[in-house]
């Protein structure tokens, strides 16, 4: 009889730690259960659960650091970035993308500032084109401390503008190390992807918009030129004359020649 109630008691115990195993088990479950997709963002890279590595990671034209505020076509010009990475999980930076419309020209890229991070370091800066004229590759490493990190660099370029309606929009991609949860490759709304990197997983933010100059009717470029030469020889200079009534027009060009020592 003493033998029955002790194997009774045993299966009691058993049957209870099964019982609190299962409960844990599902308390886990509903702990890691699929939270609600990025916007914008791939649902089949959104991991179930967990923080988002690079998420609201962005570029936007900022120049209260310096450079033109405003383009004008074919008018050498430089023109600054604001270039903002997130991560709550200690993912790395290594690489940021710009693209610029395919009929503009970009001469050179360089750091305006110092880069800052709430919690991180820098690695050195250095850049390349992906397709030239146009599509720059910035290598900037940012490696982002746990706990939450926020990095903020200003990216000026110097640029030979083209065209752009009503305004000269930027793409932009961001290239992190993986680790985590995705997103790691957050990119501007239109979806930009470089050629040969991984799919753009999230796309909230907007492409960098560069507003167009509100220009003169009647615009000569450049303005004034200076120069030196001798009596009888001839010299050739050229101007270029910007239209922008909308309608044909009749340009006079008077000038007069400074006579020096």
């Amino acid at each position: 009889m003493k033998r029955i109630w002790i194997f009774t008691a045993l299966a009691v115990l058993v049957t209870a730690a099964l019982i609190f195993i299962g409960s844990v088990a599902l308390a886990e479950e509903d702990t890691d259960s699929p939270g609600p997709a990025l916007t914008g963002a791939n649902p089949d890279a959104v991991a179930a659960g967990g923080i988002q590595s690079l998420s609201g990671s962005f570029v936007e034209f900022d120049p209260s650091v310096g450079g033109d505020v405003c383009f004008i076509p074919d008018m050498p010009q430089t023109f600054c970035f604001r270039a903002e990475s997130f991560s709550p999980d200690w993912e790395y930076v290594y690489n940021l993308w710009q693209m610029f419309p395919d009929d503009w020209t970009v001469t050179d890229v360089y750091v305006e500032g110092t880069p800052w991070c709430d919690n991180g370091t820098w690695g050195t800066f250095s850049w390349s084109f992906q397709t030239s004229p146009y599509e720059v590759n910035i290598y900037h490493p940012r490696y982002q401390g746990s706990g939450g990190a926020h990095c903020i660099a200003y990216y000026c370029f110097e640029v030979l503008p083209g065209t752009g309606e009503p305004e000269a929009l930027e793409s932009w991609y961001w290239d992190g190390d993986g680790y985590g949860a995705v997103p790691h490759n957050p990119c501007s709304d239109d979806q930009y992807t470089p050629a040969g990197q991984n799919t753009c997983d999230e796309w909230i933010n907007p492409q960098a918009a560069v507003p167009p100059c509100e220009l003169d009717p009647i615009m000569l470029t450049p303005q004034e030129i200076y120069d030196e030469g001798c009596p009888c020889e001839p010299q050739e200079h050229e101007f270029t004359v910007w239209n922008n009534t909308g309608y044909n027009t009749d340009v006079n060009l008077t000038y007069t020649l400074v006579q020096g020592d």
